[in-house]
C-alpha cells in the first residue's frame, strides 16, 4: 500500500521532514517498523510505502495517521492526516 502526497497551491514537499505512517493497531496485521522511506517524486509530490504482514485471510481495514510537512516561501506546516483503505487478504 502507498500514501501519495500532493501539496496544494504554492506549497511543496518539505525534504527535511521525517514523513511517517503511524498505524491503527490491529490484531490481524503487523506493520513494518519504522515505516519505509518517503520518496519525493517532484517539488509537490511524494509517496510513502506502507508495509504490513497479514496474520489471516479475509477483509481488513488498514488505517492510521500520515504525518507530513509541506512548505511555501513563508512557512512550513506540520500536519497529520487520517488515512485508511479496505483490503482483502488472500494469503497470510
Amino acid at each position: 500500500m502507498k500514501v501519495h502526497l500532493v501539496a496544494a497551491r504554492d506549497y511543496h514537499v518539505n525534504e527535511e521532514y521525517p514523513y511517517r505512517f503511524v498505524p491503527q493497531p490491529t490484531k490481524t496485521l503487523t506493520f513494518a517498523s519504522p515505516s519505509p522511506a518517503f520518496t519525493k517524486e517532484s517539488e509537490r509530490e511524494g509517496t510513502l510505502p506502507i508495509s504490513f504482514i497479514p496474520k489471516s485471510t479475509g477483509p481488513e481495514k488498514v488505517e492510521g495517521t500520515f504525518k507530513l510537512s509541506v512548505c511555501n516561501k513563508d512557512v512550513c506546516l506540520i500536519e497529520e492526516s487520517r488515512v485508511g483503505v479496505d483490503v482483502v487478504v488472500t494469503s497470510p
